[in-house]
């Protein structure tokens, strides 16, 4: 597909993906619109070269990090040990659940570890692309979760909050 009807589909969803209020909206529906469009065969969408990946990848560190101050650091430092001893929990289930994953269906242990593995698409795609998982898969898995989570943790805030 010429690059420029991909980058209309993207923006198309991302406006979408927005307007309705999806967290991440711009992130999440032009993900949505493209996948739907390649996944379909409707319009075939190719891979970008990868200097061009690179360098966006550049760009959403910047942005990310830019987001990183002092008064983020000192936060941090007040919650650092239930931090350290959640990220080790949660690194310990990701494993758990790649290794029955990979046992349970035909899916390679570094596409199941980074398809479970909590964090930003972009950076956790990125990550597992290098070590040769299935960035497909791992996209679909990233979007079903995020999406479960967009869906369920404002009810449970509701009812916990409550």
């Amino acid at each position: 597909m010429n690059l420029a009807v991909a980058l209309l589909i993207a923006a198309v969803g991302g406006l979408i993906g927005v307007k309705i209020g999806l967290p991440q909206g711009a992130l999440l529906g032009s993900l949505i619109a493209v996948s739907f469009v390649n996944a379909t065969g409707l319009l075939p969408v190719k891979r970008l070269p990868d200097p061009v990946v690179f360098g966006l990848y550049v760009l959403i560190s910047v942005e990310l990090g830019s987001q990183v101050d002092r008064s983020t650091i000192l936060t941090l430092s007040k919650a650092w040990l239930p931090t350290v001893a959640f990220v080790v929990a949660l690194i310990g289930f990701t494993v758990l659940v790649s290794v029955v994953i990979t046992r349970l269906f035909d899916i390679d242990l570094a596409t199941a570890l980074y398809g479970t593995a909590p964090g930003a698409l972009s950076g956790i795609t990125a990550a597992g692309g290098q070590v040769g998982a299935n960035v497909a898969v791992m996209i679909a898995m990233h979007t079903l979760r995020v999406t479960v989570i967009v869906v369920a943790i404002p009810l449970i805030h509701r009812l916990i909050a409550r």
